[in-house]
């Protein structure tokens, strides 16, 4: 297709630019693979040549356009939030980020990977048995890197009508750090954390699955963390329960788990409020964008410290997890 970069980013320059440094627009890179670390300039990081394109047999076809247009409509949106620093966003701006959160979740390296790795899976499972014609002819493509960029990029296309709805049904909250403990970026930033017990051999990280969150960085400093409609829940009888001893029984309050917090919670939630997070709640934050990143995670500062530390305690952490979005 003419016109259409050789060089297509997975996670969108709009986006990284929020955390790079000085006039040449710059991020630190650490590759988990090579544990190597450098500085590069965000157009050339999360990208790789000819990511999307696939030959159709009538020309060159890409979503490279569709991702453009996605990313038009979100850039300004994402502007906003930093510039008012609040969540107090229309409708439509909302469904806008809920858009272009669902497009990031699938537009990556790592779930490409996700989809060859289930194709693998699905091949080892159901080895010698007879299948469906439309399956077997989708397993086969996989194995053809222009096939697969053509399942890929249909899946890319999709995303929205997919999985939107299961951002937009969720608790919306801006969280915040300082820049002197910033928030990493991964190449794979939309995170996922369940901290219920997983039951069964099912993974309990899908977008549907009660006790998800989503966490997502907008900048060094400034990041979403989206709740699943139990814990919102949760959240406000906490916060009716904090608001009744406030008023009828004030010396009560001590006996409930960390009054003032939910307080902040709840006003985060309810009226898109700043949620400031503490040390530990960064480092989580910043855990996700290292566990889930396929390869090379983006800072402002040098300081990878915490993704050294986590790929000498799990080895499994070189890589992205290989689980689907629900």
């Amino acid at each position: 297709m003419n016109g259409t970069p050789k060089k297509q980013h997975y996670v969108p320059q709009v986006l990284l630019r929020n955390f790079a440094f000085g006039k040449n627009e710059q991020v630190h890179v650490y590759d988990k693979q090579t544990r190597r670390t450098w500085k590069a300039a965000v157009r050339d990081v999360a990208s790789e040549n000819y990511f999307y394109d696939w030959d159709s047999g009538d020309g060159t076809k890409t979503v490279e356009d569709y991702l453009g247009t996605v990313e038009t409509a979100a850039g300004p949106v994402i502007e906003k939030i930093l510039q008012l620093d609040s969540l107090a966003l229309s409708e439509g701006e909302q469904a806008i980020m809920s858009a272009f959160l669902a497009v990031q979740m699938t537009r990556t390296r790592a779930a490409k990977e996700r989809l060859v790795a289930l194709s693998s899976l699905l091949i080892d499972r159901l080895g010698g048995e007879k299948l469906a014609p439309d399956i077997e002819h989708f397993l086969e493509a996989l194995k053809d890197q222009n096939a697969l960029n053509e399942q890929f990029s249909g899946m890319v296309r999709q995303s929205v009508d997919d999985y939107s709805a299961h951002f937009l049904n969720k608790g919306w909250m801006l969280v915040s750090t300082s820049t002197e403990d910033p928030f990493y970026i991964g190449d794979s930033p939309v995170a996922l954390q369940n901290r219920n017990k997983r039951e069964g051999p099912w993974s309990n990280l899908g977008l549907a699955v009660e006790g998800i969150e989503i966490h997502f960085p907008l900048s060094t400093t400034r990041g979403l963390t989206l709740l699943c409609p139990t814990h919102v829940a949760n959240i406000k009888r906490a916060g009716e329960q904090r608001d009744f001893f406030m008023r009828f029984a004030p010396s009560r309050l001590k006996a409930l788990k960390d009054e003032a917090g939910v307080g902040c919670i709840a006003k985060a939630l309810n009226e898109g409020a700043l949620m400031p997070m503490d040390a530990s709640n960064v480092r989580n934050f910043n855990s996700l964008q290292v566990a889930f990143a396929e390869r090379f995670v983006f800072s402002a500062t040098p300081d990878f410290a915490l993704v050294a530390e986590m790929l000498d305690n799990t080895s499994s952490n070189k890589r992205g997890p290989k689980w689907t979005p629900t």
